[in-house]
């Protein structure tokens, strides 16, 4: 071998090889059929607040400089500093603050669930309609 062409062609006659040899000597599984991505307007919205929730809780656990950057930088980040900071329930020290992310980040979890079921359901409906 001389160079990259000369490699990936040998590297795919012997990928080749051992892909043949191995499938008609042993029984390779099935492909699973690809789930169906249920995506509305609300799950994207919820999906997105998730990942938001997570750079947040890094964020938080990481230390206050990471997080107050994090902070300047996005928009979307005060807000939840300022509820968790107006919220009525005690707080004693910012390792509480992680906690109140990730119980916003539980409920969130529990409404995506509730919709994907929901959105499931209407998906069933208008397939079975199609039928009658």
């Amino acid at each position: 071998m001389t160079d990259d062409d000369s490699f990936l062609s040998l590297y795919n006659t012997l990928s080749d090889v051992l892909l043949s040899s191995a499938s008609s000597t042993f029984q390779l599984p099935a492909l699973a059929p690809i789930p169906l991505r249920l995506r509305n307007p609300t799950i994207r919205l919820l999906l997105r607040e998730n990942r938001r929730l997570g750079r947040l809780i890094f964020a938080a656990k990481a230390g206050p400089t990471t997080l107050h950057s994090l902070c300047l930088r996005y928009a979307w980040a005060p807000p939840y500093l300022r509820a968790f900071r107006s919220s009525p329930v005690p707080h004693s020290s910012d390792t509480s603050f992680p906690h109140f992310l990730s119980l916003i980040r539980r409920n969130l979890a529990k409404l995506r669930y509730r919709e994907e079921r929901s959105e499931a359901r209407a998906l069933d409906t208008r397939k079975m309609g199609r039928f009658f």
